[in-house]
């Protein structure tokens, strides 16, 4: 759409993070319902969460299969960091036997971590007598509420407007596409409604455009967009906002150079 400036107004772009690699082995057959995440109260778990933050060191899981398991089985736990700040797909802990008997079809494990947690994508992955029976993600983050833009990048323009992997520290008046990233403190969940908003330094609007993260979206913390002018850019100083809600979870000042 266009605004009353002229300025072509993108539906967010929304980068799409690592999946799940190859240290996570795919089970022939999924016998895994859900997984339940809960925080740690006094060593035993405590409230349900649907996912941690840093801040909890200790964390609490409670597998439910699909159906019972009969027979003297063995289960074990693994997790791997998936996509973290500390890196990807790395085992970081497998329990020896949890037990061979199931109540209620559900199995029950336990994490902790000395320090904070390094922020990321995690997975639990669930093995019966030694072969992989499914696994789930889940995710360490603060909370979206709590969360500001650590970074922000803009990109240049292969001139038929799309974002190059040429990072710029001011765009060209020439430049009638320009290109932003934003990255957040933590995982922006789905569901949430972001705004972007290109005022100039006088405080003129000059675009306001909007997007809801999808269920199925892989993005994790980094953000895009884009506004285009069917003219050259006035040279001068902008400012470029990202909003939850009326929250402004960061902004970034910028300038157009000739």
């Amino acid at each position: 759409m266009v605004n009353k400036h002229g300025a072509t107004v993108a539906r967010l772009a929304w980068l799409v993070g690592a999946m799940l690699g190859a240290t996570i082995a795919a089970a022939a057959d999924d016998r895994i319902e859900a997984v339940t995440l809960m925080r740690d109260d006094g060593g035993k778990p405590g409230a349900i969460v649907a996912q941690f933050t840093p801040q909890d060191r200790k964390q609490h899981f409670a597998v439910k299969l699909r159906k019972l398991e009969l027979g003297k089985n063995r289960f074990q736990a693994r997790f791997v960091g998936v996509e973290t700040a500390a890196g990807n797909n790395v085992e970081v802990f497998r329990t020896g036997d949890i037990g061979n008997t199931l109540i209620a079809n559900t199995i029950t494990a336990q994490l902790s971590l000395p320090r904070d947690w390094p922020l990321g994508r995690y997975a639990i992955e669930v093995a019966m007598n030694d072969q992989p029976i499914g696994w789930r993600e889940y995710i360490v983050s603060p909370e979206w509420s709590k969360q500001a833009v650590e970074r922000w990048i803009l990109y240049a323009d292969d001139g038929k407007g799309n974002p190059t992997e040429r990072k710029l520290s001011a765009f060209s008046t020439k430049q009638r596409t320009l290109h932003f990233e934003a990255q957040t403190s933590g995982y922006v969940p789905r569901g949430a409604r972001v705004t972007w908003v290109l005022r100039t330094q006088a405080g003129q609007e000059v675009m306001r455009g909007d997007n809801t993260v999808g269920k199925d979206s892989q993005v994790f913390n980094r953000l895009t967009s884009f506004v285009t002018l069917p003219r050259d850019w006035p040279i001068g100083g902008y400012t470029m906002q990202l909003l939850d809600g009326t929250r402004v979870v960061g902004e970034h000042k910028f300038n157009v150079t000739q």
